[in-house]
Order: structure tokens, then sequence, then C-alpha cells
């Protein structure tokens, strides 16, 4: 612990110079997490943003950012990219680890709190690191009047020599709270002195520590533990720790922030921030904007014209299916890959820091999404129409893009919701992939018409399925009024019989496959429609009632 001994006397928020209130307290994670195509400057720059109320002016905001940066040493990669860590820093190289560690320290000192907590900063870094990050700590309290509380495992001698203060624990208990300097006098009075070229805390952090590897060690260590806490019960820091708590009682607490911790940020900033992310990945971009399109151009490698003969019927309806199908595993594939990174740091450190909702975070990320996905999706259904030979206008393209692009938005909400649900890839993946296979299969009548699937099928549980609106409306659109031949095409005529013609006309087929799906257009249309709202509802809550478990 860095101490600032005027803590407790405090009557409230500290206003610094800049005139913005001070938040309560801060919080440190052990692991770093940023948008990684951000830069420093960026990611404090939103961090600040996030917090503050619209009525803050920007100038305020980027002088306690560039405050911030020079408190931290950070000035020579203001403007470098975060970047990735661990086996993402292969792909997108950035900051060190140190580096990074400051960074995640300079989102909770842009709030500029009283105390600061932190959850062992020093953990993987080398030890020349982790010291100047000590060091840096203690210059905040010493200099800028604010209590630094972390925990550390085995720190060097070094960084035992800047700590104000030291809290010793064992099994959940406190074996020694007090002055640095009293913790060898402490011990040493309890019959366990440090030796002179031993590290004092590597040595008594073993001399507190349950060794469990026989029945024996574990009963002697048991035994001096208890030892050394009612040494520590009868000792004079434990009485002095007890004044201090006292007097902190009756002295009137840290008050919340009116400008950080009331105030709603503008919804804007959090729209911001992600489009920023997006765009300084092209190859993100890029998997937004091709893959479905790519999707089109790979069926044509096995058709292009269709035909209007009998044999065309099948590969109608085989080129639908397709465009049924991957639509929403686009967009469920898309979420899955690009949302985890704002759901982590939603659920590590915004939820409790900056001041937006679950809502706010679903809606300003599918907002990013959705023009990308509109790009995507017309696309696909101009290569799907034109060189495959199915039916023109403009009444049936925008009936396919309109579904199309509905499809996608259904399939990236739902990678959105199992992520929050799930927080594994791999089991997001899989999980939305189930779904959109019973999806397709149940409602688009192309598995096993409704006239003949079972009732459970036919008369319920196909009006769950987004497909089997999207289904009718593609097919209607596509059959309806077609004109069909029942001349064999060429290389045929020995596989088809003699005057066989099952289908005359697109509007035979319609009735065996979808019978009365031309009278219920609109319907199909509101329904697919109403599917997005819950969807985009459903994925709100989920991450509202995330963000709150994450609070406590």
């Amino acid at each position: 612990m860095c101490a600032n001994p005027a803590l407790f006397s405090r009557p409230g928020p500290r206003r610094p110079a800049g005139g913005v209130d001070t938040a309560p307290a801060g919080y440190v994670l052990q692991d770093d997490h940023h948008l990684k195509y951000l830069t420093v400057r960026e990611v404090l720059t939103y961090a600040a943003r996030l917090r503050a109320a619209t009525s803050i002016p920007r100038d305020r905001i980027e002088a306690r950012v560039q405050e911030t940066i020079n408190l931290l040493g950070l000035r020579n990669v203001a403007d470098s990219r975060v970047g990735g860590s661990g086996i993402e820093a292969i792909s997108v190289r950035g900051l060190s680890g140190g580096e990074r560690r400051r960074v995640s320290i300079g989102v909770q000192l842009v709030g500029d709190p009283a105390v600061l907590f932190l959850d062992e900063p020093t953990t993987g870094l080398d030890s020349f690191t982790a010291n100047t990050i000590v060091a840096t700590l203690r210059a905040l309290a010493q200099r800028h009047q604010k209590t630094i509380i972390f925990t550390v495992h085995q720190p060097r001698s070094d960084i035992f020599a800047l700590l104000d203060k030291v809290l010793l624990m064992s099994q959940g208990r406190a074996v020694f709270f007090g002055h640095r300097a009293g913790l060898i006098d402490h011990f040493t009075r309890a019959g366990f002195p440090c030796g002179l070229y031993e590290n004092p805390l590597d040595f008594y952090i073993d001399t507190i520590a349950v060794d469990k590897r026989s029945l024996k060690r574990m009963a002697d260590a048991e035994s001096r533990l208890l030892y050394l806490l009612a040494a520590y019960d009868a000792s004079d820091s434990k009485a002095a720790l007890e004044r201090e708590i006292a007097v902190a009682g009756s002295s009137p607490a840290l008050a919340p922030s009116s400008d950080l911790d009331v105030a709603y940020p503008d919804s804007n900033v959090l729209l911001a921030r992600i489009a920023r992310n997006l765009a300084r990945s092209p190859m993100d971009v890029l998997d937004r904007i091709y893959m479905l399109p790519f999707v089109g151009i790979l069926m044509l490698l096995f058709m292009q014209n269709v035909g209007n003969d009998q044999i065309s019927v099948q590969n109608r309806t085989g080129l639908l299916f397709e465009a049924l199908s991957v639509s929403p595993v686009m967009g469920m594939m898309n979420a899955i890959a690009q949302f985890p990174e704002h759901r982590k740091l939603f659920t590590r450190s915004d939820s409790r820091d900056a001041r937006y909702s679950g809502f706010e975070l679903v809606s300003a990320y599918f907002l990013v999404a959705l023009p990308l996905g509109i790009l995507a999706s017309l696309l696909f259904t101009a290569i799907t129409i034109y060189p495959f030979g199915l039916q023109t206008g403009w009444v049936r393209f925008f009936t396919l893009f309109g579904t199309s692009i509905l499809l996608y938005m259904v399939g990236e909400l739902l990678g959105v919701v199992t992520i929050a649900l799930l927080d594994d890839q791999t089991a997001a993946n899989n999980t939305s992939s189930l779904l959109l296979s019973s999806s397709l299969l149940l409602g688009s009548g192309i598995l096993r018409s409704p006239l003949t699937a079972p009732s459970w099928i036919g008369k319920g549980l196909k009006y769950a399925a987004p497909h089997f609106y999207a289904s009718q409306l593609m097919f209607v659109s596509e059959y309806q009024d077609l004109d069909l031949t029942c001349t064999p095409r060429p290389g045929f005529e020995d596989v088809l019989q003699p005057g066989f013609c099952r289908f005359p006309s697109g509007n035979a087929y319609l009735t065996m496959l979808f019978p009365g799906a031309e009278d219920h257009e609109l319907r199909n249309w509101l329904v697919l429609g109403a599917y997005v709202l819950l969807m985009w509802l459903l994925t709100s809550t989920v991450f509202t009632i995330v963000g709150k478990l994450k609070r406590r």
C-alpha cells in the first residue's frame, strides 16, 4: 500500500485545478484489456468521456488525459496503438506489457480517483518493469494525494522499500498490517527474525504460508499461523488500526462526483469508439463486406442461368435455400469474431466505471455493423438475381435484399446474445449454428412440406422460426407468376418421361410447398421485422443483467 495520510480527514471529493470532481475510487484489474486498434490517447480519452457528463467541455477532458499521460510516462507512445495481448500481439503489434499496464492504470486515473485499487499490477512483468510500475504508484500517492492499495506476489526487496504499509494475509486472515518499518520488528518480537540478506516479504510470506504437502507439515504450519495471529491481535499495530478505523467511521464519506458519477455521458461517444476501432482494422471491415457476396460467387461455379424448365425448379429451390441459410450465418460469424472484445471490456471494467448500459452497447455495436451488413446483402442480392437468371424487377430485387438483411441482422444479434450468455466463442458458435439450422429446417418447408410435416411442426413450432416467414417471402417473390416449360432441356430427354410436366407454372409449385403464402406477405414482413426488434431487446436485456451482476 502507498497511502495518502490525509484520506480519512477529507470532507468530500477533491476538486482539482481543472474544475472536475474526483471519482471516489478506481479499480485496475490484473489482466489488461483495451480495444487493440485504438491509440493510448484515444483509449484514455474515450474512458474519460464515457465517465463524464455531456456538460464538461472537451478541452477539459483532453487536458486531464494529457495530464494522465504525463504522470504515467506515456508521452512517447501516446499516439501508438495499444495492440493485442497474448496471441493477438502476433497480428496486432503494439505496446509492451509494462506500457499496457500503465494504460490500464491511466484508464482509472482519468477519473482522478481518491483511492486506487490494483489487482496484482506486477504480474507478468519482468523485475525492472514491475519495479517501475510500483515506483510510479508511489509517486502518485506522494505527489498527487492518492491512496494506492494493491496486491502483489513474490515482490522484490526493492519493491518492499517503496511501500508505506504492508498487509500480510494467510487463509483469509490478517497476520500483520502496519507500516513497512514495523514489519521486521513485529515478527522478530514474535520469534521469527529475518536474515540480514533475505527479502523480508519473501521470508514472511513463506513463514505464514500453510504447507499442505503432508499432514505433519500442514499441522505445523497451522499451529505457527495460529500463534502469529494471536501475536498480531495483541500487537500495537492492531490497536493502532482499530483506532484509525474508528476515526474514519465518524468522518464524512467520500461523496460521488457530480460530473463523473451521476450524469450520463453522450451515447455517441460509445458509437464513435466502436466505429473507430473497426475502421482501423481493414480485414475486419473486408470480412463484413466480402464474405456474403463471396458465397454467391462460389455458387456461380455450380450453376449459372437456371432456366425455366422442370429441372430449373430444383435449381431455383436450392439457390433460394442457400440464400436463406447463408445470410444469418455470416452475420453470426461476424458477431462471434468481433464482438467478444467489446463484451470483455464492458463486463470487466466499463459496466463498473463508464456510465452506459447494455442497451447502449448493443445498439452502438449494431448501428456500426448495420451499414456494412446492408452493403454485403446488396452485393449478394445482385449476384444472386442476375447471373443466375432469377426473375427481375425492383420489387423482387428488394424482396430478396430485404429478407437477406433481416436474416443477417437476426444472425448478428443471435451471435451477440450467445456470446453474452456463454462468454466462449466456440460454445457461442456451436449454439448459434444449431439454433439457425433448426430454424432453417423447421421453418423453411424445404426439408419437408408443411402439408406432410408432423402437426407439432406444421401447426406450431414453425411459427417460432424466422426462416418460416423469410422463406415465404423469397419463394413467393421468385415463383409467383413464373412461366415454366415442360420441354426437357437438351441432354435430358431420356430422363424425363414424354409429356411429364409436374409444374406448369411457378404458382403450381407455390401451391404445393407454400399454400396460401402469397396472401400473407404483409404479415411475413412485420413478423420478420419484429424478430429483429425482439432479438435486439433480448440482447440488450441480457447485457444489462450481465453488467449489473458484474457491478456486485
